[in-house]
């Protein structure tokens, strides 16, 4: 067949009847009648991994001479897993792939930003600002970064492209729609924020990132004691280079969460490779917990400062599901304007619209579903900060400031043991779909992960009788 005709028939109700070599729309009863994708993509390659995982090299010698693959000498020793993995590297390379998609179905980034501006700036869409390459400002080398309200200018070290993880090019100058890399700003920048001249204090920020894949499995790491500083600074560039890790650390060590072990185990790479020649231990992959309250703290709970003078008190309680929900899918912005936020949650949640417009900070990483709501009746904004987060990691541990964080810490600790403290771990749900002769082997499979079938549904097919399974690898 022509390529371009069996593309067509590659997804989709396309079923292809090897015996009479002719398409149907619909499945005409035969066993040798099966969709289009499974006959020319699925079965070639489940054939060259058999061959492989079983060392049958000299039909898999055969088959590749077929499909116009050549492996090394030294490839041709290789067996099993290993055998494997090289022939699929060589025949179905997925860099090059995802590389030619890319240049054939995505537009150029001056016409793709014009259906992604609405989505990513915050301000009008017809300020100076908005797509104005060639008279648009922040061509300087003074930069101020905008993060969580405040504003924080610093020299701006050079305009790198970074070709893959190493390679690095420095460069005069980037035109605007590409990526590019600006050095000496990141001991600033503790999540995200949006970078402009120091002139143009009207500019609007860009919309924080909201992630789809959540942090579900850690793995703890630990080091010699007289290397964890720079523990420490690899796992805080860790977390910096990957929006989805979380990453915490302490005397004792630290742990890594990600979104799955393949995940966790490149994360790991990384850090092995950032620390050099300081060996790393990791332990066993597990679930993330996360910690909850299900009651409200009876009184508030109070942590005095070391002066005796100075007190801060603080209450926990369990926010309305409605409105977590409202939060995770955007509705709640963290960073939104104060006035708008504040109405939505007069009129959806009742709050009062004084205790609305004071909330402090939202989290983890100023975003998530936990707030902090300041019920002083005097503004404390000597104190705002340490809350936000904002403040440069250089003059977070001097003195009083020390002093104010680990008071807030100790208090909000306190305040969460005395409102009825759960612990809760991530559930993961997927969809199974599996003949009836491999139902057992798919629970089996499941029951080894601690996983549980909660719901059974009967598919019927033609000449092909499915059953969907729903299950989770952990129970809350």
């Amino acid at each position: 067949m022509d390529e371009s005709d069996l593309r067509m028939k590659m997804w989709g109700d396309n079923f292809y009847d090897k015996t009479s070599k002719q398409w149907f729309t619909k499945h005409n009863g035969s066993k040798q009648c099966v969709r289009g994708f499974v006959w020319f993509c699925y079965n070639p390659m489940k054939m060259i991994i058999h061959l492989c995982l079983n060392d049958q090299k000299e039909s898999l010698w055969h088959k590749l001479g077929n499909l116009g693959v050549t492996l090394k000498n030294d490839e041709k020793e290789l067996t099993g897993e290993a055998l494997m993995k090289c022939v699929m590297h060589n025949w179905l390379q997925a860099g090059s792939s995802l590389f030619e998609m890319t240049v054939y179905h995505l537009p150029s980034p001056s016409k793709a930003q014009r259906h992604r501006v609405e989505n990513l700036y915050e301000g009008p869409l017809l300020d100076k600002y908005n797509c104005n390459w060639q008279e648009g400002p922040c061509d300087g080398s003074q930069l101020c970064s905008r993060e969580e309200g405040k504003s924080l200018c610093e020299q701006c070290e050079g305009t790198v492209i970074c070709m893959g993880q190493k390679k690095q090019y420095f460069v005069e100058d980037i035109p605007c729609g590409n990526t590019v890399a600006l050095v000496g700003l990141d001991k600033f920048i503790t999540n995200s924020a949006t970078v402009t001249n120091e002139n143009e204090i009207d500019a609007c920020p860009i919309r924080a990132m909201k992630l789809l894949i959540n942090p579900l499995v850690c793995v703890g790491v630990n080091c010699e004691r007289s290397d964890l500083p720079k523990l420490k600074e690899g796992l805080k560039f860790l977390e910096k280079s990957d929006p989805t890790v979380i990453c915490n650390i302490s005397e004792s060590g630290g742990y890594i969460a990600g979104a799955g072990e393949l995940h966790l185990k490149i994360c790991l790479s990384n850090l092995v490779a950032f620390m050099d020649q300081t060996q790393v231990t990791s332990s066993a992959f597990g679930a993330l917990f996360r910690e909850t309250v299900v009651d409200t703290s009876s009184s508030p709970i109070s942590y005095q400062f070391v002066n005796r003078f100075n007190q801060i008190y603080m209450k926990a309680l369990p926010l309305e599901e409605d409105m977590l929900q409202a939060i995770d899918n955007g509705r709640i912005d963290p960073h939104a304007d104060l006035e708008v936020r504040s109405k939505i949650l007069s009129k959806d949640f009742g709050w009062d619209r004084d205790v609305a417009k004071k909330i402090w900070s939202f989290g983890p990483k100023a975003t998530g579903p936990n707030v902090v709501v300041d019920m002083c009746e005097e503004e404390k904004n000597e104190i705002k900060g340490f809350y936000r987060g904002w403040l440069p990691v250089g003059i977070r541990k001097r003195g009083a400031n020390e002093e104010i964080i680990q008071a807030a810490r100790v208090a909000a600790h306190n305040s969460q043991l005395a409102a009825t403290p759960r612990l809760l771990e991530p559930i993961y749900l997927v969809e199974i779909e599996a003949p009836e002769d491999l139902l057992n082997a798919v629970k089996v499979a499941l029951y080894k992960q601690r996983g549980s079938v909660f719901k059974d549904i009967k598919i019927n097919r033609p000449g092909n009788k499915l059953y969907k399974k729903n299950h989770s690898l952990s129970r809350c």
